[in-house]
């Protein structure tokens, strides 16, 4: 039964009540729009592991170059 509301594709289950969105391409682009921003955030922290990592190296070549 479909029910009056300001989102479209808003049905309502009749034997237990309950609103259900029945919007797949909404759903869909919330779907990928998270992948996106999980591989940007995976993205970001091997930057910054990268960073680290080369600040040690830099660390560890001043301290060699200093002893000669």
């Amino acid at each position: 039964m479909k029910v009056k509301t300001d989102v479209n594709g808003i049905v309502k289950d009749m034997s237990t009540g309950a609103l259900l969105n029945t919007d797949i391409k909404g759903l869909e682009a919330y779907k990928k729009a998270k992948k996106k921003n999980a591989e940007i955030s995976d993205l970001k922290l091997e930057v910054n592991s990268i960073k680290s990592e080369m600040s040690e190296i830099k660390s560890l070549l001043i301290k060699l170059v200093e002893k000669t």
